[in-house]
C-alpha cells in the first residue's frame, strides 16, 4: 500500500510539530496510483511512478512553513504535498518513452537554466513527491545507477548537481586554496565530494565541532581536509582563493575579506528563505562593506542555481565517493520525526531519508 503524506488542517492532519514560527499540521492517508494514460497526448512522454523515497531541504522547509501558514489563513488549498528529492520506480511509461522502462529506478534531474530537452521547463522536478505517486516526463529523471540505493537516491541528486556545478563555476585547480562554509550542510558535503580528485588544499568552516567519526564518515574528500570553526575566519584575511558558501546571508561579510585578489566567491542561496524562519544565525550583510572589499580585491561574485544534466553525471561518474552520508532513515508513520531531524536538529550530518517502501 502507498501512502501520501500532506501538509494541511483540521482532523486530518492531527500530527503537530513547529518549524521557526509557524505551527505544521500532517497527515498521512493510502492512495491510489493517479489515472494514466500511455497513449494519449498528456502522458506520452511521461511515466507513472510509485516513489520509494524522500528528503527534504532548504527549499521544501520554505515550502512547508508557507503552507502551513496559508491553510491556516484561508489563502490556500486546505492540503498540500511537498518534496522536490526523491527516489522512485517507474511503473507505466508513456508511448514515446524509449529513455526508461518500468521497473527503473529514478531520481530528479533539475538541469537548471536550460532542461534536458527544449520542451521541457528548466529546474525543480516537483514540488509534492510527498504524494506517493507522481505522473512526470521522462526527460526530467535520471536512473539511478545500479551501486546507489533507493535510500542514498532519495538524497542525491539536487546537492550532487549544484555541487558540481559550483565547482565548475568555482574553477578550482591543484594550485587553489579552498575555503567551504556551512560544511554540515548537505550542498556542502557535495561539494567535498565533488573536491575530493582536485589536488586543491581544502579548508572546511562550520559553528559545531567535528568528531573523528564524522569526519572519516565524509570519506577521502573529509579526511583530507582541514577543518575551522567559522569564529576563526577573520584569521584567514586574504587567504583563499575560492570560497564556497551555500547561505550567502549566514557568511558574505566575513567571507569576502578572506578570498585573495582575483579570487571567486561561490553561493547558491540563502538560509532565511521565509519570513516565518527564525534560525538565529543569519548575520546582515553589510552592503557596502562587502563590495568595498569586492572592488579593492578584484572578486567576482558568482551565482548558481543547481546545474545542467552534464554535472549530475559527471558527479554519478566519480561513484560511491560521491555520495554524502545519510544522516538517518525514517518511515511515513515517523514523518514528524523525519521532518524534526531535518529541521530542527543541528546534529545531523549528511541526509535525512522519508523510506515509503522498497
Amino acid at each position: 500500500m502507498t501512502h501520501e503524506i500532506f501538509v494541511g488542517t483540521g482532523p486530518e492532519a492531527p500530527l503537530t510539530m513547529r518549524i521557526g514560527l509557524q505551527d505544521i499540521s500532517l497527515g498521512i492517508r493510502a492512495v491510489q496510483p493517479p489515472e494514466f494514460d500511455p497513449v494519449s497526448f498528456r502522458h506520452r512522454n511521461h511515466v507513472l511512478l510509485r516513489v520509494r523515497a524522500i528528503s527534504a531541504n532548504f527549499r521544501d522547509k520554505a515550502l512547508i512553513v508557507d503552507a502551513a501558514y496559508r491553510a491556516t489563513q484561508s489563502s490556500g488549498p486546505p492540503w498540500a504535498h511537498f518534496g522536490s528529492e526523491f527516489a522512485a520506480e517507474v511503473m507505466a511509461v508513456g508511448r514515446d518513452v524509449d529513455s526508461l522502462a518500468v521497473g527503473v529506478l529514478v531520481m530528479p534531474d533539475a538541469a537548471f537554466p536550460s532542461a534536458s530537452e527544449e520542451w521541457l521547463s528548466p529546474g525543480i522536478v516537483t514540488n509534492g513527491a510527498s504524494a506517493g505517486w507522481l505522473v512526470l516526463p521522462a526527460g526530467k529523471l535520471m536512473p539511478v545507477p545500479t551501486w546507489m540505493s533507493d535510500v542514498d537516491a532519495a538524497g542525491y541528486s539536487l546537492s550532487a548537481q549544484t555541487a558540481t556545478a559550483m565547482v565548475r563555476q568555482g574553477r578550482v585547480t591543484a594550485d587553489s586554496r579552498v575555503l567551504v562554509l556551512s560544511g554540515r550542510s548537505s550542498t556542502s558535503l557535495g561539494i567535498l565530494c565533488a573536491l575530493q580528485d582536485s589536488g586543491a588544499e581544502v579548508y572546511v568552516a562550520s559553528s559545531r565541532p567535528w568528531t573523528a567519526e564524522e569526519i572519516h564518515s565524509l570519506g577521502p574528500s573529509g579526511r583530507e581536509s582541514v577543518y575551522l570553526d567559522v569564529d576563526e575566519l577573520p584569521t584567514f584575511t586574504r587567504h583563499f582563493d575560492v570560497v564556497f558558501d551555500p547561505f550567502i546571508d549566514m557568511h558574505v561579510t566575513r567571507a569576502i575579506a578572506t578570498i585573495r585578489p582575483w579570487g571567486r566567491y561561490v553561493t547558491c542561496g540563502f538560509i532565511e528563505q521565509h519570513p516565518l524562519f527564525q534560525e538565529g544565525t543569519v548575520h546582515a550583510p553589510n552592503f557596502h562593506e562587502v563590495i568595498s572589499q569586492v572592488i579593492t580585491g578584484n572578486v567576482s561574485i558568482v551565482g548558481n542555481c543547481i546545474g545542467t544534466t552534464e554535472d549530475l553525471r559527471e558527479a554519478i561518474a566519480v561513484g560511491p565517493g560521491s555520495l554524502v552520508p545519510v544522516d538517518s532513515v525514517f518511515t511515513p508513520d515517523r514523518v514528524v520525526d523525519f521532518l524534526e531531524r531535518t529541521f530542527n536538529e543541528r546534529s545531523k550530518l549528511g541526509k535525512v531519508i522519508l523510506r515509503f517502501s522498497s
